[in-house]
């Protein structure tokens, strides 16, 4: 028998699961309620406000609207279901246009006619992004996107698909700064690419880098965890060598960068070391004038 103890409370609980379209939110309490609106909030303190009479979500933090399908996607892009040149099949995702900028009071949002956020580091980033019911890019979906840029004809000086060079972005020293999506470029200095829908994405070479959470050989935290191994699809996807075709510069592999956060796409004076298939590291705690940070969604 179990020593004696003093009386114990048993507290019933109950949770609510908001359900929409196929998707699902779970552990949802009543918060509050009030002139026929409700609030449903989880553990964390993330919330949807409900409009009682039609069971309909009027507001709520990104996370959860983002959960349930909810969030605008204006400012992305679908990327299809992508087979890599080694095998692995990354599912479809919601890619940003352009890299995320932020408003006046420092929440992310993503405008054309915004000038990147840059001075952020790689953690802020993260959570940053994770605020708005996204994501940092995933190195395999940069991946996913770089291989199908490489694909289309539009996306090469000549306009056929491995003649010239693949359009390599604001790299020249033109401009001293980070600039915006719609900045009007000179020709040679293109900073958009198109995809196989026809849609255009902004900076994926050129302009300023940005940092890629590495889920290939990366940690938990999408830190590089050991050593880069020439044998990588992070260095093995792009079509051709470091620096030629207008790849941008890629080390040759074997190299150790553990601890560190990848960036990809080169900066606003990199030279032709930018390109879509840049490929290097930057010290994750860093915050840099020329780095920084595009997000992704489930589709």
């Amino acid at each position: 028998m179990p020593k004696a103890s003093a009386a114990l409370t048993i507290t019933e609980e109950r949770t609510f699961s908001a359900q929409l379209g196929g998707r699902t939110v779970a552990g949802l309490a009543v918060a509050d309620a009030w002139r026929g609106f409700t609030m449903y909030a989880n553990a964390a303190g993330a919330h949807l406000i409900v409009l009682d009479a039609e069971q309909r979500v009027v507001t709520g933090t990104p996370a959860l609207l983002s959960t349930l399908g909810l969030l605008s996607n204006e400012h992305f892009v679908l990327i299809p279901k992508t087979t890599l040149p080694g095998g692995l099949v990354v599912e479809a995702f919601w890619y940003a246009r352009y890299p995320a900028s932020k408003d006046a009071v420092g929440k992310l949002v993503h405008d054309i006619s915004s000038k990147p956020w840059v001075n952020v580091n790689f953690e802020q980033a993260g959570t940053a992004a994770v605020e708005a019911g996204m994501q940092v890019a995933r190195e395999t979906q940069e991946l996913a996107v770089r291989h199908l840029i490489c694909l289309q004809p539009e996306n090469w000086t000549s306009g056929n698909v491995g003649e010239g060079t693949v359009y390599q972005g604001l790299r020249r020293g033109t401009v001293s700064s980070a600039q915006a999506a719609d900045h009007k470029a000179n020709d040679d200095e293109r900073n958009w690419h198109v995809l196989p829908g026809g849609e255009r994405v902004y900076g994926v070479a050129g302009n300023i880098y940005t940092w890629t959470h590495d889920d290939v050989q990366g940690d938990e935290r999408g830190l590089v965890a050991g050593r880069m191994k020439s044998d990588s699809i992070s260095l093995t996807t792009a079509p051709y060598a470091s620096k030629e075709k207008g790849m941008g510069y890629r080390t040759d592999g074997d190299c150790d960068w553990s601890g560190r956060a990848l960036i990809r796409g080169g900066y606003w004076d990199g030279g032709d070391r930018a390109g879509v298939f840049y490929l290097g590291y930057s010290v994750p705690r860093d915050s840099l004038d020329f780095v920084g940070f595009r997000c992704t969604k489930p589709a």
